[in-house]
């Protein structure tokens, strides 16, 4: 097989291209919410947001798992085990989703207890919340089936599912939003549509004659007890990981709120710019797992680090460029996503914490990608601990001192840590397939 640099670089681009529907569509949902009267609304989908962030990203080990596994498969040849695992992985997801929507007046009640926010502000986030929520089965299943997809490196297939969901998010958030004038429930409603585009997109990949849910789903084993325990081993690791980060994030969004509506707002609105960004660079991330999984099953080692040190230079020159862009040019940039004066004179004022971010966050996420790609998952999850650990005493700290400054500073150790200590765990991984 060996390594081919022009394989990366189709595989990355379909991916950007694809991922970059996904921060598009938030950027324009903001774009429609910061314009209308009150901020309350831009800020109430912000704290609803924190919500399905916590959720889905804490689940998004669904599309980790098998994006590895499959990548894996597919590289020594095992179809047979690529399409087992792909349904074990789909059942769990649609059986997971369907759990959170029936029992969602419960946990969400207790989600919300424990937000901050202005009173007129969590009175917006609740009607994003029964907005959106309607579609959490056609969102698990779809991380699985992107996953699977990406594993085997059919990115142009993921890049027509995201393209059409995305399409129809911004299509009926600007008719809920900004015509009918609905507000955040609007927002929620037309992410919930989009989800569900994304379903019915992602069908002629799943009932063909040999895909997993098509005539080979009669034929495959798939409640085989071998592959169950090799997922779930991967996923709960994975899920700790995941659980990790939301977690954080979501203090972040949380202690914000707390700080009132402008900081809040101005938050959301760099934190999308920062999204957007990891997004397009999860387009190598996404790559780098394909390849290594592909090229571990295949025992191509040597074509690891090769791959490795390509995709690592691409994402910190792609987040250098974007950094010089904000520091030289935001003020067009914010004044596209909002025309609330106080709110652009926030974000003008902590662009640099984002800057820095994004520095340091270009390593972290490629070396997730190579770590997913070789299943693993207990480096991920120890990253992850040790991260939060040293992160969390500036959180307090930012809450007691009420510093969105302190709350930014948590936020850069946090990715910080995150790209030395997966670099550390590594290093053995790379050394060895060097040679």
């Amino acid at each position: 097989m060996g390594f081919d640099a022009r394989v990366f670089w189709r595989l990355a681009l379909i991916n950007i291209a694809s991922n970059l529907t996904t921060p598009l569509a938030s950027l324009i949902d903001a774009m429609f919410l910061g314009h209308l009267q009150r901020v309350e609304s831009l800020a109430g989908a912000a704290l609803g947001s924190v919500i399905f962030d916590y959720l889905y990203w804490s689940l998004g080990f669904l599309r980790m798992s098998i994006l590895g596994l499959t990548a894996q498969a597919s590289g020594s040849g095992e179809r047979q085990r690529m399409q087992e695992q792909f349904v074990q992985a789909f059942l769990f997801a649609l059986l997971l989703g369907g759990l959170l929507f029936v029992f969602h007046p419960w946990w969400g009640e207790l989600a919300f207890s424990l937000l901050q926010g202005e009173e007129a502000t969590k009175r917006a986030a609740w009607n994003y919340f029964r907005g959106r929520i309607v579609s959490s089965p056609w969102v698990l299943a779809n991380m699985v089936i992107m996953g699977w997809l990406l594993g085997l490196g059919r990115s142009a297939a993921v890049l027509r599912m995201t393209a059409l969901a995305n399409l129809a998010h911004i299509g009926m958030a600007y008719l809920l939003v900004t015509r009918l004038s609905w507000g955040s429930f609007g927002a929620g409603r037309a992410s919930a549509f989009g989800d569900a585009a994304m379903s019915l997109a992602a069908l002629p990949s799943l009932i063909g004659r040999d895909s997993p849910l098509g005539k080979a789903f009669w034929r495959s084993r798939w409640w085989r007890a071998s592959y169950l325990a090799a997922l779930f081993r991967l996923q709960r690791d994975l899920f700790l990981r995941s659980l990790g980060m939301t977690t954080l994030l979501a203090l972040f969004t949380n202690i914000g709120a707390s700080l009132g509506a402008v900081i809040l707002a101005s938050n959301t609105l760099l934190f999308r710019v920062y999204t957007s960004v990891a997004y397009i660079s999860d387009g190598g991330a996404y790559a780098v797992e394909t390849l290594t999984g592909r090229y571990a099953g295949a025992g191509e080692r040597a074509a690891i680090r090769k791959l490795f040190v390509l995709a690592l230079a691409a994402a910190l020159a792609f987040t250098t460029l974007v950094a010089l862009g904000l520091l030289w040019m935001p003020r067009p940039l914010f004044g596209t996503m909002t025309h609330h004066e106080q709110v652009i004179a926030q974000a003008l004022a902590d662009r640099f914490w984002l800057c820095a971010l994004l520095l340091v966050g270009a390593a972290a996420w490629i070396y997730d990608g190579l770590h997913l790609g070789l299943t693993q998952g207990k480096a991920l999850r120890d990253s992850m601990a040790w991260s939060v650990a040293a992160a969390a005493p500036l959180l307090w700290f930012a809450a007691t001192r009420r510093s969105n400054d302190w709350l930014w500073a948590a936020l850069l150790l946090f990715t910080t840590l995150r790209s030395l200590t997966l670099a550390w765990a590594a290093r053995p991984w790379l050394r060895r397939w060097g040679r």
